[in-house]
């Protein structure tokens, strides 16, 4: 029984650490892709940045449902 709780919360630290990679690898793009945007008109950012909004929203709903 000590083996699979072993296992169990090493699989639970292993399915953390993915996600805290998944969430800084988006953080990076999202920090480049501001930067670029920051060059660009105002109106077209606004634009971009309610789509990305809207997809990100989007997204999570489908992964919590």
């Amino acid at each position: 029984m000590r083996a699979a709780d072993d296992f169990a919360i090493i699989k639970a630290r292993m399915q953390e650490l993915a996600l805290e990679r998944a969430w800084a690898g988006h953080k990076r793009e999202r920090a480049a892709l501001d930067e670029e945007l920051d060059r660009i008109d105002g109106g077209i950012v606004q634009r971009i940045k309610d789509e990305m909004k809207a997809r990100v929203i989007a997204r999570n709903r489908l992964g919590r449902g």
